[in-house]
């Protein structure tokens, strides 16, 4: 019976052990430079234009394309929230028991990152972050809104030779009156929790296609559509025409030809405004998180100034 008993606290010890923070932290590095070496927020094809067919069944598989709330950054919290609740918890026991009040300090500080910690989880799992590229006239809906990119302009700051990028968004359906806002870098529109960012402007060339009914259509690369059984998506484009992969066959189109039902009128160049628009819960759980963090931290100054 003494066995079973014996292999608590040998878990709790491995659990609380400092090489499997350290294991935890390389771990932390390692998927964080591979998420950083990986566009965030991305469509599949576009995915699968850049990085192969392989690799990018492993970036989304991963969940490296959004690694905010990707299954790899989430197990890795809670790998680390157990590995510092074992550590923190039989501390923080011992202290109440002995009622030395005043070693507390190191404690409160380590309860506020595990409650920082599990904040973060559920923001991120519970949460969202997606990327856009626009041209004006298009748009999204977000909760109950729409969102309608209507210009995109540049302009010099103070007659110097930085520019200003500015993407105006109109609220509102398309053709109807509505309240408009303006986007720059790092100047977010926020709303009921979301946030929506305007990363830059981006100049692409695009592939023109008229449909039977006149419509003019501008495909960038990686960027495609289905016309009955025919899929194709644009992998490279130039000032000649385009490559594009039609139903898993590349094929190097020029103006006037055609492509499922569509005439190819050649390529131009055109602007995109990138968005992220983010949403994230539990942000009042994060402020006071942080709050008996520092409280812990100041009651340990505290301690070692009277000693």
């Amino acid at each position: 019976m003494a066995e079973p008993r014996r292999r608590v606290p040998d878990l709790l010890r491995t659990l609380a052990s400092l090489r499997l923070t350290y294991l935890i932290l390389g771990l932390f590095i390692v998927a964080a430079v591979g998420a950083g070496l990986v566009p965030q927020g991305l469509s599949e094809s576009e995915y699968l234009s850049r990085f192969g067919d392989l690799p990018s069944r492993l970036i989304l598989l991963l969940g490296l394309d959004r690694f905010g709330s990707s299954p790899v950054l989430l197990g890795l919290l809670l790998l680390f929230w157990i590995n510092l609740a074992a550590c923190t918890l039989p501390r923080l026991g011992r202290t109440l028991q002995s009622r030395r009040f005043r070693r507390i300090g190191p404690d409160l500080t380590h309860i506020g990152l595990l409650i920082l910690l599990a904040a973060t989880a559920f923001g991120a799992a519970s949460g969202m972050s997606e990327q856009a590229a626009l041209k004006p006239g298009e748009g999204f809906r977000l909760a109950d809104r729409n969102f309608l990119l209507e210009e995109i302009a540049r302009s010099r700051r103070n007659n110097s030779e930085m520019l200003t990028e500015t993407a105006r968004l109109k609220l509102g359906e398309p053709g109807s009156e509505g309240a408009a806002v303006d986007l720059r870098v790092n100047r977010p529109y926020r709303f009921g929790g979301y946030r929506i960012l305007l990363l830059g402007i981006e100049q692409r060339r695009a592939l023109r296609l008229r449909a039977q009914a006149g419509e003019e259509l501008l495909f960038a690369r990686g960027e495609g559509g289905t016309n009955g059984e025919i899929r194709f998506m644009v992998s490279a484009v130039d000032s000649k025409g385009a490559l594009v992969d039609l139903n898993g066959r590349e094929v190097r189109l020029s103006p006037g030809d055609d492509l499922a039902g569509l005439t190819v009128l050649g390529t131009s160049e055109i602007e995109q405004a990138r968005f992220s628009v983010q949403y994230r819960r539990g942000g009042w759980i994060l402020i006071a998180a942080g709050i008996l963090t520092a409280l812990g931290g100041f009651i340990s100054l505290l301690k070692r100034e009277v000693e």
